[in-house]
């Protein structure tokens, strides 16, 4: 089938219009005018033959189910047989590697409109800083409040770092590697693919603004969901709720997934290894 592709977008930065601006402005694509043909009603459901290409909620699917799958798969291969830092590095590289790959067969097969770089994926000097200073703000951003609450007396220290089922900094910088790739395919997926493309998608009901909007709600409802299992109370899923849609925020006016990549390590570096003691992550 022949259908026409558009080329690779630049990853939209600070400086030539936030991302939000770029996702809201974006033009449904529209294929050369030619005589329509009757597509069948099961081809049409996972088909958009108007705008030659999959239907958004696909594109969304696949790299999120894929990764969510990688996640399951790895965690099942190396439970109880790697120490804990190990393990989760595997899982974490797995998923990351699957959320990637999935991206660019939609971008090569599937008709969708970015890419990698599209997306705001590009690792080229300037994003590798923005992501520095990203992961610095985060650092910043998650121990004051730990440190305000120490100085009043509500939490204390109950423990301090120990050498667990390996030697302790080898452990730390496993683990520390390990939150980048969950950064990475978590923002990728959730705030990259699943933003730009549910807003894409809402503005065949909605104006441009509130289609940005609901994809921006839409994919912190869904991180929120995906850490259902940490929350020891059901109240606590709006914590991930509204985590996702602070890293949306994020995406959307610094125009590119480098700050909030490095926010989103800082936050789990921070929380699970520093701050608090937990052997779930993500």
């Amino acid at each position: 089938m022949n259908r026409s592709v558009t080329s690779e977008q630049p990853a939209p930065s600070p400086t030539d219009g936030a991302a939000a601006s770029r996702i809201a402005g974006r033009r449904p694509h529209r294929p050369p005018s030619t005589k329509r043909t009757p597509t069948s009603w099961p081809a049409s459901i996972f088909w958009s033959r108007r705008q030659g290409r999959a239907r958004a909620a696909w594109l969304i699917l696949l790299p999120l189910i894929g990764a969510y799958m990688a996640t399951v798969v790895a965690d099942a291969a190396t439970s109880g047989r790697l120490p804990l830092p190990a393990a989760q590095l595997v899982i974490s590289a797995a998923s990351a590697g699957v959320a990637v790959l999935l991206v660019l067969l939609s971008r090569r097969y599937l008709g969708a409109r970015r890419g990698l770089v599209g997306y705001g994926l590009s690792l080229d000097r300037r994003w590798i800083r923005d992501a520095v200073a990203g992961f610095g703000i985060g650092v910043v951003g998650v121990s004051i409040p730990f440190l305000i609450a120490m100085a009043a007396g509500w939490v204390e220290i109950a423990a301090v770092l120990d050498r667990g089922e390996m030697a302790l900094w080898p452990g730390i910088l496993l683990y520390c590697v390990a939150m980048l790739f969950t950064a990475l395919w978590e923002e990728l997926v959730l705030r990259g693919v699943f933003l730009a493309t549910a807003a894409d998608g809402l503005r065949r009901w909605l104006s441009p603004k509130l289609a940005v909007t609901g994809g921006l709600v839409l994919s912190g409802v869904v991180f929120g969901l995906g850490h259902l299992g940490q929350a020891t109370h059901p109240a606590l899923i709006l914590t991930w709720v509204l985590s996702g849609i602070m890293f949306g925020l994020i995406y959307l006016y610094s125009g590119n997934l480098a700050i909030p990549i490095g926010v989103h390590a800082a936050f789990n570096i921070t929380v699970n290894l520093l701050l608090t003691r937990t052997d779930v992550v993500g």
